[in-house]
């Protein structure tokens, strides 16, 4: 049987290596797919190379990169939206990561204007409704 596995990186082998060895040694041919060869995870990367090379049913390949976060669809960026609003009530004041990483995809002039006015929940509620109200009307994908 010919499997299909598709890793965003040379990483995320550490979570399947039992499994593809497991399938290579019963007579299974395993492709791997990385959506981002570029990424230069030393350990990782000379492991796969490791286990290319001593698995006969074991290939690696280059598979469809990623998109980059801000090619993302408008729907996707309204969400982003959304999150970060969720992040700036007040129960997340003390957890400036996860405001600091709620707040990486939008643009700086938008995520600064909802920093001036966040502290407001009637702003935060407002602004929730109107994004809320624009991604209920965009076309299914």
């Amino acid at each position: 049987m010919r499997y299909l596995v598709a890793l965003r990186h040379a990483a995320y082998i550490r979570s399947l290596e039992t499994t593809v060895r497991a399938l290579c040694e019963h007579g299974h041919e395993v492709r791997i797919l990385l959506g981002r060869p570029e990424v230069r995870v030393t350990g990782p990367a000379e492991r796969l190379a490791t286990l290319t090379a001593e698995l006969d049913g074991l290939t690696v390949g280059t598979g469809v990169e990623p998109r980059a976060s801000r090619q993302r669809d408008l729907g996707g960026e309204l969400r982003c939206w959304l999150d970060y609003l969720f992040f700036l009530q007040p129960a997340f004041e003390r957890a400036p990561k996860i405001r600091a990483r709620g707040r990486r995809p939008l643009p700086a002039w938008l995520a600064d204007a909802m920093d001036h006015d966040a502290a407001s929940p009637e702003f935060r509620a407002s602004v929730a409704a109107a994004v809320r109200a624009l991604e209920r009307v965009l076309p299914v994908s």
